[in-house]
């Protein structure tokens, strides 16, 4: 089995987690080797043309048909692509609960709000009542100034952005409905309390850790060995380099974190991370297309497009691979295996990996 795997992304902005030109962000990964790739791009390579991209390549009509033979090809298998994908607004209500109403279950309310998908259940509730208020410019002032304090360096600027949240957030509180009174009320508590979570590192909104972090424990599972990562340039990676270096540090002891199906293997099983040029690479011209493909598709239909090439991407072998991880609205929530989880042992990731941190890299 080959221990190279080729991971690229599509729809990448950063911390804007409200682009709407760009609502999904998605990494792909595969460990085709090279003479593996040539066999799968065939179709497109047999045209003459540069470095492979699907958006430029699913522009012209006639050059859909070979991505969908691309897409259907035999090697396609769970055990060769590992896909997460990102919907960003959704993303941006887990960042509320997780910097907001977290804190205060966790030191006020003495819960874990991992055990048992609590988090999990509360963002899709706050994403949900958004609906229920009328005045859209309301939710999205109160989505902007939230995302614009996390974002923001300058300290004048983020204080203003807070309070232009806490505005908003007054606001919202006064609409007569119960739910939303309940629920951004702890969001409120979390204020009231002083248990904002200030902001401290770059790119602390974004998904990009989270879902390479997720692809690599994949792997790890896959392979169960260690691999090597190249990946395409990539500012978030490039920052995080560091922090992937903790969790692949081979002293942290093998160790299962978190709960129900939501459980990760630390250390990752990561030998070394190369960022590279995508032109100097067809493995990683095949990830592309892998990310962007599930973009656009994504997209499409997020915008409701009448789009016949999605139905046609939707037929493909591709397509129909169960080794997709969305987060996204609506998914994942189990309420019965939520239950079983509370009385279950867990350890919690973010505790573990804190401990593992000031245990070995911190001192360092």
């Amino acid at each position: 089995m080959n221990t190279k795997v080729y991971f690229d992304e599509a729809g990448n902005s950063g911390d804007n987690l409200l682009d709407e030109d760009q609502p999904v962000h998605v990494l792909a990964s595969h460990n085709f080797n090279e003479a593996e790739t040539k066999e799968i791009l065939a179709p497109l390579l047999a045209q003459k043309g540069d470095e492979i991209h699907f958006y430029k390549l699913c522009r012209r009509k006639r050059k859909r048909g070979t991505i969908i033979e691309v897409l259907n090809n035999e090697l396609l298998d769970c055990s060769r692509v590992v896909i997460t994908a990102g919907h960003k607004r959704f993303a941006l209500w887990c960042n509320i609960v997780d910097k907001l109403v977290e804190p205060f279950y966790a030191y006020i309310l003495k819960e874990d709000m991992n055990k048992g998908g609590q988090k999990l259940q509360f963002a899709n509730l706050l994403y949900l009542l958004q609906d229920r208020i009328e005045d859209k410019e309301l939710i999205e002032d109160f989505l902007k100034s939230f995302q614009n304090y996390y974002r923001e360096k300058n300290t004048n600027k983020r204080d203003d952005y807070k309070e232009d949240f806490l505005i908003a957030l007054r606001r919202i509180e006064m609409i007569e409905d119960e739910g939303v009174k309940l629920f951004f009320g702890y969001i409120s508590m979390s204020h009231m309390f002083g248990l904002w979570d200030e902001p401290e590192l770059k790119y602390s909104l974004d998904f990009t850790l989270s879902q390479f972090n997720y692809s690599c424990n994949r792997w790890g599972e896959i392979l169960n060995q260690k691999f090597n990562v190249y990946h395409d340039n990539s500012k978030q990676i490039e920052y995080w380099d560091d922090y992937i270096k903790f969790m692949s540090d081979g002293r942290i002891p093998e160790t299962l974190v978190g709960y129900g199906d939501r459980k990760h293997v630390y250390p990752l099983k990561i030998n070394k991370l190369e960022l590279i040029d995508s032109k100097t690479s067809i493995e990683i011209q095949l990830a592309d297309l892998f990310a962007s493909s599930t973009s656009y598709y994504l997209r499409k239909n997020l915008n409701k497009s009448q789009d016949c090439f999605i139905d046609k991407l939707s037929e493909t072998r591709f397509f129909k691979l169960k080794c997709f991880m969305q987060i996204a609205p609506g998914l994942n929530l189990d309420l019965e295996k939520f239950d079983k989880e509370v009385q279950e042992e867990g350890i919690d990731g973010v505790t573990f990996l804190t401990e593992q941190l000031n245990k070995y890299y911190y001192k360092n």
